[in-house]
């Protein structure tokens, strides 16, 4: 009895030994996975985003972020309000278009009536359902405090060295710094992607594709190959779900409509129609017969690139048009929120991001090991099961010029020889053409359907969309905007 009752003794401290190293190891394995605990004289900071660029998953990786921001003797940590503006799978019902940016654009606004908590604002241009880049609109609701005071500080003189003046000019709007770009601004052109390999086969040469697409498919010996073909004929919108006919010829335009843009090249800044512009009647054109095309072989379709030379990656190939290298109004950004009681804290913050490469990979990716790992030419592979989460190329949380290489955004080799948008720091308020607008972009809509994907005449369907976009109010749209481009150029 005595054997027995040692034996079950024994048995007893071997699992007892068992569960207390089992526990020593997931503690030191898991002691990231614990709660971050901050000092008593830490403030807490709200960051704003949304989960179209941050998922659900980011405990561990915001417990080591505010780790080190202890570590760094900072007298704040972060805490993350995420709007959920996913459109499950409904669409607006104003103007068909998913609604990521309207619906996080009014839960912001929301939060300020009630007063709750925000210190830093994450803006993006995600899709066209409200009209307005978060930016503009957060803007023009008086939802971001000027940031010019803490850009001139002799404090933040590593920030500033950061983001170039180009980037500083841009997010000035109407007079006032607003936020900090999070990506350093890329230059874009108008281009094609084209498959090397298909083009090798053909015996075609990049170089032969060094025009407009509308002299291409002038271009008998090419014409006769019959290598064209539509990958988007059957389904004519973006990723995001906005309608972009014809393509990215709307990257010409500096747009403040789905209609309506001011011309990148132009010598004026000058709104116009932009489908009654020789470019885009010209791209149009090209489209259609692009679209009616049968029999191809070789996948050619627009891209936007933003290399004026032809860039190879992989077996893809990108060709400007023009030549001509822009950059835009649109940006993503950091910006402070105007009823913060956290001002002070809230920029140092965003100082950090932009010039913290730490903080900024594990906010921006999360873990290294594992959610992701750098390649041995230095750019980041990201997890499939955190590709959502940690890699969204559009919205990030820090300035893209202190983070890895990212196989998927094509850095321009030099930004100094491009050319500003003639509106970079115009605001259009639409206030006064919200049914003009509505009822131009539902005009797109419908002839999305056949006008831009081949079907039908031409020049009768041109003929009918032109007037119909005249009877939606279009030209109170052209003047409206040219009234406020007028006042904004005259106060600067």
């Amino acid at each position: 009895m005595n054997n027995f009752l040692k034996r079950i003794a024994l048995l007893i401290l071997i699992l007892t030994i068992v569960v207390l190293t089992a526990c020593s190891a997931d503690s030191e394995s898991g002691e990231a996975l614990q709660n971050f605990t901050p000092s008593d004289n830490m403030t807490k900071l709200v960051v704003v985003t949304n989960r179209f660029c941050f998922d659900a998953d980011y405990e561990e990786a915001l417990n080591r972020f505010n780790q080190k921001l202890k570590d760094l003797g900072k007298d704040y940590y972060v805490s993350l309000e995420i709007i959920n503006n996913l459109p499950e799978n409904e669409k607006n019902s104003k103007n068909l278009l998913t609604s990521y940016s309207e619906k996080y654009q009014s839960a912001v606004a929301q939060m300020k009536k009630d007063n709750n908590q925000a210190d830093i604002l994450t803006m993006a241009n995600i899709d066209n359902s409200s009209g307005y880049s978060d930016c503009d609109y957060f803007y023009l609701d008086d939802l971001l405090f000027p940031l010019d005071d803490y850009l001139s500080s002799d404090n933040y003189s590593a920030l500033r060295n950061t983001i170039s003046k180009k980037e500083w000019n841009v997010a000035n709007r109407n007079g006032k710094t607003i936020l900090i770009p999070t990506s350093s601004l890329s230059a874009e052109g108008r281009g094609w992607e084209v498959d090397s390999a298909s083009l090798k086969r053909l015996g075609i040469n990049e170089t032969d594709l060094q025009n407009d697409i509308w002299k291409i498919l002038e271009n008998t010996e090419l014409k006769d190959i019959k290598i064209y073909s539509d990958s988007m004929a059957e389904n004519y919108q973006s990723g995001s779900g906005e309608p972009l006919p014809p393509y990215n010829a709307q990257s010409y335009y500096d747009l403040l409509t789905s209609c309506v843009g001011v011309k990148f090249d132009g010598t004026e800044a000058k709104a116009i129609n932009i489908f009654k512009d020789e470019y885009m009647e010209k791209s149009m054109n090209a489209v259609y017969k692009l679209s009616s095309l049968e029999d191809s072989d070789l996948l050619l379709y627009p891209t936007t690139v933003v290399n004026p030379q032809i860039t190879k990656i992989g077996e893809n190939t990108y060709i400007p048009i023009d030549g001509k290298t822009y950059l835009s109004g649109d940006l993503c950004g950091l910006g402070v929120a105007s009823w913060s009681e956290n001002k002070e804290y809230a920029f140092d913050l965003i100082s950090e991001l932009n010039t913290n490469k730490e903080l900024a990979l594990l906010l921006n990716y999360g873990i290294e090991g594992q959610n992701y790992t750098i390649n041995s030419n230095g750019s980041i592979a990201v997890s499939d099961s955190q590709f959502e989460n940690y890699k969204n190329p559009y919205y990030i949380f820090s300035n893209r010029s202190i983070l890895p290489a990212d196989d998927l955004i094509i850095a321009s080799e030099d930004l100094s020889t491009s050319k500003l948008s003639p509106i970079c720091g115009f605001i259009f308020d639409n206030s006064n053409v919200k049914d003009e607008i509505e009822n131009t972009n539902n005009v797109l809509l419908k002839y999305r359907e056949n006008l831009f994907i081949g079907e039908g005449d031409y020049d009768t369907l041109k003929e009918k969309f032109l007037s119909e976009l005249d009877a939606a109010g279009i030209e109170k749209i052209v003047i409206e905007a040219n009234s406020q481009i007028s006042a904004w150029k005259e106060a600067l």
